[in-house]
C-alpha cells in the first residue's frame, strides 16, 4: 500500500535473548539459546568448574559425580543443548543402564526407544524444559536426538554426537569401557552417577573404577566431585542428605 511503513523481516540474530540483572551471577557470562522455555545456568563454583569443563572443547569426557539433586544431569544436558545450538555437534544421544531401583520391573510394551522412555525420562524432560516440547519432539523424530539402550551400543561409532550417559553407578566396568570406546571425531561424552546410590551387585562399579583410573591432570578427561553444598534441588534434600550420611 503506498504511504505505508514498511517492516523488516527480523533474522534470528535479531531475535536472541540475553542474561537479565535477575539470573545467578556465574563467573563468566555463558549465552543464552534462543527463546528458551527455561534457562539453565551454574549455581555454585563446583558447578560452574563443571560446566566450564563441559564448554571446554579439549575435554572428550567429563565425569561428575555427586548426591541427587547437585546439578550432575540437569547441566550435562544444558551443555549438550548448547553445543547443539552452536553447530559444535549435530546430534544428542542419551542412555543409561537400564536398572530399576526397584529391582526388575518385567518386559516393557513397545519399540526400544519407547522401552527405554522411563528410564531417560528425566533427561528428556529437561531438553522439553529448555527448549519446548515441539523443538524436543521434531529433534528425536528426525534423529538428531536419539534414546539408545546402553547394551546396543556395542560396535557403534559416535561421530559429531555429544553423549550422556546417566545413572553411570550402575554399569560394571566392562560396560563403561565399551560405552566409553564408542566416541569417534567431533564427540563428547558426559558420565553422571552418584557413587552412594548403586543399585548392582559386584566389587566396584564402571562409575567408582573410571574415577579411580582419572588422573588428576588429563589432557582430554575430567572428574569433577559436586558435594551436598551444590544440591540446588531444594533445601529439605540438603538437610535428608545430612542425616542420611
Amino acid at each position: 500500500m503506498g504511504g505505508g511503513k514498511k517492516f523488516r523481516k527480523l533474522a534470528l540474530q535479531d531475535l536472541m535473548i540475553f542474561e537479565d540483572d535477575e539470573s545467578p551471577p556465574p563467573m563468566t557470562r555463558y549465552p543464552r539459546a534462543l527463546h528458551p522455555m527455561k534457562v539453565i545456568l551454574p549455581r555454585t563454583c563446583m558447578q560452574r568448574v563443571y560446566y566450564e569443563s563441559l564448554r571446554n572443547k579439549a575435554l572428550g569426557v567429563v565425569v561428575a559425580t555427586g548426591a541427587t539433586g547437585s546439578g550432575k544431569t540437569m547441566l550435562a544436558c544444558a551443555g549438550a543443548a548448547e553445543a547443539f545450538d552452536r553447530g559444535e555437534v549435530s546430534r544428542i544421544l542419551l542412555t543409561r543402564p537400564a536398572v530399576s531401583a526397584e529391582g526388575p520391573i518385567g518386559y516393557l510394551p513397545g519399540t526400544l526407544e519407547s522401552k527405554m522412555s522411563p528410564y531417560t525420562r528425566v533427561m528428556t524432560d529437561v531438553f522439553v524444559d529448555m527448549w519446548g516440547a515441539h523443538k524436543t519432539r521434531v529433534l528425536q523424530e528426525n534423529g538428531c536426538m536419539e534414546v539408545a539402550s546402553l547394551g546396543f551400543l556395542r560396535g557403534r561409532s559416535l561421530h559429531n554426537t555429544w553423549v550422556i550417559l546417566d545413572e553411570a553407578q550402575n554399569t560394571s566396568p566392562l560396560l563403561m569401557k565399551m560405552a566409553l570406546t564408542r566416541l569417534g571425531d567431533g564427540s563428547k561424552m558426559t558420565v553422571t552417577g552418584d557413587l552412594e546410590q548403586c543399585d548392582i551387585s559386584g566389587s566396584i562399579n564402571g562409575l567408582q573404577d573410571l574415577v579411580n583410573r582419572i588422573p588428576a591432570e588429563h589432557h582430554s578427561i575430567r572428574h569433577v566431585a559436586l558435594g551436598t553444598q551444590d544440591v540446588q534441588r531444594s533445601g529439605i534434600v540438603r538437610d535428608l542428605l545430612e542425616i542420611y550420611c
